[in-house]
């Protein structure tokens, strides 16, 4: 057949070979997508870390020390099930980063018109426990200052009654 480079195969062969009525995804491979739930550079981070090891572990698959390599139709096999999954996961994290900046247009448009959005990576369950853990001592500790700060009183009015009195 004809001759490509690494590159050139995954770049402009393998892009070819499929229209997009051919992907045949399997279903339980799609997940529900979410918000991110880190800052989007760690995402990005991620998702270019995860795609660096598939390159590496394309690169372990060939022969060592060979510039020029003759595909099977078994390496040619696994690469279009690879290029398969990664479009499919190219389009779903697009879908992912438009998804974000919707709502991050959302919200710019709501707190610009005075009304705040409910945002999904905040967790009012985790924000409650937080402020329970927080007022509770801090509530007590009130408490019992009030309470000592008027026994206080009592005690120095008590006094000053008896010393009024003329007795000590």
């Amino acid at each position: 057949g004809k001759e490509y480079s690494l590159f050139d195969y995954w770049e402009s062969q393998l892009p070819l070979d499929f229209q997009l009525n051919d992907f045949h995804g399997d279903p339980r491979m799609y997940k529900k997508w979410h918000h991110f739930k880190e800052h989007p550079g760690e995402v990005f981070a991620t998702w270019g870390s995860e795609l660096s090891n598939k390159a590496c572990d394309i690169y372990a698959a060939l022969p060592a020390g060979q510039t020029r390599i003759e595909l099977s139709t078994e390496n040619i096999r696994q690469w279009r099930k690879l290029y398969e999954a990664l479009v499919l996961q190219a389009g779903e994290r697009v879908a992912q980063l438009m998804s974000e900046l919707l709502m991050h247009r959302k919200h710019e448009a709501g707190h610009k018109n005075g009304r705040g959005l409910h945002h999904p990576r905040v967790s009012g369950t985790k924000n409650l426990l937080t402020n329970l853990l927080l007022g509770i001592p801090t509530v007590l500790l009130w408490l019992v200052g009030l309470h000592l700060h008027y026994h206080r009183k009592l005690l120095q009015s008590a006094r000053g009654i008896e010393r009024s009195d003329g007795k000590k």
